[in-house]
């Protein structure tokens, strides 16, 4: 066979897969539009095993009708779609964290919105997600006092004892002390940390663990 002929045949065979990788994109995306995401899903991995090119517009597709359940509500189904759009194309990470972001901040049930905020964690990182709670909860319970731990030695924040207690935000591991009981409390950047304390008025201080951070702190007296 020569080459003319060769690269004749090639170009009629690559015209036919796009074709059909084509039609198939088409009949996934109606699928998609009337709510049979199964379906959809397995048409557009069929559609780009026949044209790999059609990835990124398969991507584009489940992040637009993620845009469009978050728009109607719709928060977890959404959640689901960006994780498809993600899976796709990886270079949207940023963009579905910023969706997540936005919706979790939207959200008045505090349930539903750890379960948004939870995959953020992923796709915007600790940090911003931290804020983003630190900024959700503040609406709930007022402003937040902030304790920044950047060297070594500790922090004091006020005194604390029987039926007080704390919850907090933190993109870090930290150290609390009060009285003589020092403990390690973990990160927790989705949802704050509740601890409770007992005995006499003790004073409450906080320390570096391993790496500077910005603890955030709301401490409910005894009633």
């Amino acid at each position: 066979m020569s080459t003319r002929i060769y690269l004749a045949l090639l170009l009629i065979l690559c015209a036919a897969a796009a074709l059909c990788g084509g039609n198939l994109f088409d009949e996934a995306g109606a699928l998609l539009k009337s709510g049979r995401y199964m379906e959809a899903g397995e048409l557009f991995d069929e559609a780009i095993k026949v044209a790999p090119a059609l990835n990124d517009k398969v991507a584009q597709m489940y992040m637009t009708a993620a845009r469009e359940k978050f728009g109607e509500g719709r928060a977890e189904l959404a959640v689901s779609l960006l994780s498809s759009a993600v899976f796709y194309d990886p270079d949207l990470s940023g963009e579905a964290g910023d969706l997540l972001l936005d919706a979790s901040s939207k959200v008045e049930d505090e349930t539903l919105r750890g379960r948004i905020i939870h995959r953020a964690v992923k796709w915007a990182g600790r940090d911003r997600v931290a804020k983003a709670s630190v900024a959700w909860y503040e609406g709930r319970w007022g402003a937040a006092q902030r304790v920044t731990l950047e060297k070594q030695g500790w922090v004091a924040l006020g005194q604390v004892g029987e039926g007080d207690v704390l919850r907090y935000i933190s993109s870090a591991d930290v150290k609390e002390q009060n009285g003589e009981y020092v403990r390690l409390l973990p990160e927790s950047v989705e949802i704050p940390l509740q601890l409770s304390f007992s005995g006499d008025k003790t004073q409450l201080r906080f320390h570096i663990h391993k790496e500077p951070v910005t603890l955030y702190v709301w401490i409910f007296p005894a009633k």
